[in-house]
């Protein structure tokens, strides 16, 4: 779950606006000044000074994601060799029209076998 959390905080929001700022910066003289907000401070420094800690930054933040979307991928194909191995099945939705009377039986009237969630 933690892995989930982190990973839709950080996905759209640190690694695009990182990358905004170093498209933004690049093609700017180095001794033009600018402001870095970092720890709720607003720093003037450099466009110089500025960038190569940006650009580390978005390293940082990418290597980051891949590395919480690989843990995810391990965690989501444990999960689904624990459903198998235990006969884990997911019980679908009823459509609207449907009543609930009957749902856990299948066709044939036999009771179904195996773990619903």
């Amino acid at each position: 779950m933690f892995i989930i959390v982190t990973y839709s905080c950080l996905a759209p929001n640190s690694s695009t606006l990182s990358s905004l700022v170093v498209k933004a910066l690049t093609p700017m003289d180095g001794d033009r000044t600018c402001y870095r907000m970092t720890g709720g401070v607003i720093t003037q420094r450099t466009v110089k000074e500025v960038l190569p800690a940006v650009q580390k930054n978005l390293e940082g933040i990418e290597a980051l994601i891949k590395s919480l979307v690989e843990q995810l991928k391990a965690a989501e194909k444990e999960a689904e060799e624990f459903r198998v191995q235990h006969n884990i099945r997911f019980q679908r939705a009823a459509p609207a029209g449907s009543s609930g009377a009957g749902s856990s039986e299948s066709s044939s009237g036999e009771q179904a076998s195996g773990i619903l969630i």
